[in-house]
């Protein structure tokens, strides 16, 4: 019974990979999406600019080596009221051309992984009119992955130390 349920789940699991490794297959405008090894062989040229629109807290943690960090809620802010409304376009040009990016850039989104934040951004890219641009397929996770090269930083914080006298000595694990 264990190793038919196994196979069924390996099956689900392996049904799932094939429909989004066809998702990109049949993405209305591939152009707007960039596998990895492309990426890389992209890297070093000077219109290039990798974007990781995470939170800066993931981004410390580790990052697409060369990329810059602008996190997508840096594009919104409180519009007539409104939260979470694109920047007037004077205020996004400022932030972009502050982080060096110009209409000549190739800007690369990423994100996690379910390209929410990345695709936002992209979408905001899209009404300033600017033209070169691509969502790294299947995001951070993905590159990482694939062997983009990156840049880890381990979390600094204060260890603490566990003492075994302060776990009853009935201590049972929850069965569900």
């Amino acid at each position: 019974m264990k190793r038919k349920v196994g196979v069924m789940v390996l099956g689900i699991f392996s049904i799932l990979a094939v429909s989004l490794s066809l998702q990109a297959a049949e993405f209305v405008n591939p152009q707007y999406l960039i596998e990895t090894k492309d990426l890389m062989a992209k890297m070093g040229q000077p219109d290039l600019v990798i974007v990781d629109v995470r939170i800066p807290e993931a981004y410390e943690l580790g990052h697409i080596k060369g990329a810059i960090n602008i996190s997508v809620k840096l594009t919104q802010g409180t519009v007539k009221g409104v939260k979470e409304m694109m920047l007037p376009v004077a205020d996004l040009e400022k932030l972009l051309s502050s982080k060096g990016i110009s209409p000549d850039s190739y800007v690369v989104l990423h994100d996690e992984n379910v390209q929410d934040f990345s695709t936002l951004f992209f979408w905001t890219l899209n009404m300033l009119g600017h033209k070169k641009m691509a969502v790294l397929n299947g995001g951070y996770q993905n590159g990482q992955r694939k062997v983009c090269p990156y840049l880890r930083k381990r979390p600094s914080f204060l260890q603490q130390n566990i003492l075994p006298s302060t776990i009853p000595l009935n201590w049972q694990p929850l069965r569900m």
